[in-house]
């Protein structure tokens, strides 16, 4: 089982302790608190792993293989990185214009 199944069986789980619950106020606190701690708590996870994603590879194999866009992505990492001032950057492509330079390769 992978560890992404595992996450979604246990986040069923819980959600049938929350529904189990009779009493509607007290399973409203409980569903409400689980939902945003754990939103709290999966935020920094994916701000983590796509900061740790992107210092390996580029915006665009990370959506390439994870289907996530690439802007999402760099939002990402831009708030991790407003959280850890201190870690370092990942590397950019740096664009380069090629128009002025000289095709060598003897083609029209």
């Amino acid at each position: 089982m992978s560890n992404s199944t595992a996450i979604n069986n246990h986040l069923l789980v819980l959600a049938d302790i929350a529904l189990a619950e009779t009493d509607p106020l007290r399973r409203l606190k409980a569903a409400r608190q689980a939902e945003q701690g754990s939103r709290k708590t999966f935020r920094r996870i994916v701000r983590k792993a796509a900061y740790d994603a992107r210092m390996i590879f580029s915006a665009q194999d990370i959506q390439d293989i994870t289907g996530i866009d690439r802007k999402d992505i760099d939002y990402l990492v831009k708030a991790y990185l407003q959280d850890n001032p201190m870690d370092p950057k990942p590397k950019q492509r740096k664009h380069v214009d090629l128009s002025e330079y000289m095709d060598l390769a003897g083609r029209d």
